[in-house]
């Protein structure tokens, strides 16, 4: 993973200002003092940066491009005010493993009666992570949107793309899921094994399932997946066709929602709360 410099370009009387600084509507006239950090939290050491001491609005973003061509290497970012103010306005990424929502392993388990990669019933069974929580973690600390990091960290992480089910057999570590800790299981190969069971005959009703829960339970400080939803009615949809079917539109909740899986829709009607509610966590 590349290394990530953020740039901020502050005037004085932010950098005077510090936390409480205003990050709305920047004076792109002011002169600014352009200062970098690597991956936003050790201090800048990869010698002097290409740019003049002061600039100005404008000036910064010619700033932007010379540290990007002087380091190829590293995500560079540009933000207008100061540190401080940055930094109190986002959340720090969670540091434990979030639980799984019981809605999303119902779905695995239902799509997933044995191992997701051998097929076997004769072991005991697990829900596994194709991408594991370090790596999610580090996925949504480089993501440049900052807010809502929580949501995101557990969505993602527990997307339903994400899981699957694979044996343990820890006395002799022959199981799925202790070969996929020893590492002799790819991720390419679980992602291989995850797409199988999404054509399977019996997926369309457990996704059925899966989507009327989802939005049947949206409550103000639940959090829904908009991209997991959609890729719901996609897949829905697909499966649909391969089964020379056209589905029609319905309505749940008592009319208020109503969902058009053909055209990929859903109309939330009075229940504005669940549609303001949805969080996008792809990275």
């Amino acid at each position: 993973m590349s290394r990530r410099l953020v740039l901020y370009a502050s005037t004085e009387q932010e950098d005077a200002d510090g936390a409480t600084a205003s990050l709305l509507k920047p004076d792109m006239a002011a002169p600014r003092t352009v200062r970098g950090w690597w991956n936003d939290s050790a201090p800048y050491s990869g010698g002097a940066l290409p740019v003049p001491g002061s600039v100005s609005g404008a000036s910064a973003f010619q700033a932007l491009r010379l540290v990007q061509q002087q380091h190829p290497e590293a995500d560079v970012q540009l933000r207008f005010g100061p540190r401080a103010a940055w930094q109190a306005t986002e959340e720090p990424v969670p540091a434990g493993r979030p639980d799984i929502l019981p809605d999303v392993k119902r779905l695995i388990t239902g799509l997933s009666p044995g191992c997701s990669f051998c097929g076997t019933t004769r072991r005991s069974l697990e829900v596994a992570h194709i991408r594991d929580w370090p790596e999610t973690r580090a996925a949504v600390a480089a993501h440049p949107i900052r807010k809502g990091r929580h949501l995101r960290a557990r969505l993602l992480f527990h997307s339903p793309w994400n899981l699957l089910m694979l044996c343990r057999d820890r006395a002799h570590g022959s199981g799925c899921h202790d070969r996929q800790e020893a590492k002799l299981i790819t991720a390419a190969e679980l992602r291989e094994a995850r797409a199988r069971l999404d054509r399977q005959p019996h997926a369309r009703a457990h996704y059925q399932r899966y989507l009327d829960q989802q939005l049947l339970a949206c409550a103000p400080l639940a959090g829904v997946d908009e991209n997991a939803l959609l890729e719901v009615l996609r897949l829905l949809n697909r499966l649909a066709a391969d089964a020379g079917e056209a589905p029609e539109p319905y309505a749940l909740n008592h009319g208020q929602i109503r969902v058009d899986i053909a055209h990929a829709m859903i109309d939330y009607g009075s229940s504005h709360y669940c549609a303001d509610n949805l969080a996008q966590v792809s990275l």
